[in-house]
C-alpha cells in the first residue's frame, strides 16, 4: 500500500472539511455552481487513477457483477426516487 492509498481517506476528509468551511463565504457560494464540476471531475478522476485498466476490464466479464451494477445504478435508483 502506497503512501497516496494510506492517506487517502484523510485526503478526502480534509477536502471536504475545506470544502464545507469555503461554502459557508459568500463568495464562493455564489459561484459554487462553476467550481463543483471541474473539482469532482479531478476528484473522481484520482480515485480511479488507482484501478489497473485489467482489474476493470475482468470484471465486466464477470457477468452477475455486470448485471448487479446495472440493475442498481439504472432500475433501482429510478424506482426509488420516483417513489
Amino acid at each position: 500500500m502506497t503512501l497516496f492509498e494510506k492517506l487517502y481517506t484523510l485526503i478526502i476528509f480534509s477536502a471536504v472539511i475545506i470544502g464545507i468551511s469555503l461554502g459557508q463565504s459568500e463568495i464562493m457560494s455564489e459561484h459554487a455552481e462553476s467550481f463543483i464540476v471541474p473539482l469532482l471531475t479531478a476528484m473522481l478522476y484520482i480515485t480511479f487513477l488507482q484501478i489497473p485498466i485489467e482489474e476493470i476490464k475482468r470484471a465486466f466479464r464477470n457477468l452477475s457483477f455486470t448485471y448487479t451494477s446495472v440493475f442498481i445504478n439504472f432500475l433501482w435508483m429510478k424506482i426509488t426516487l420516483t417513489c
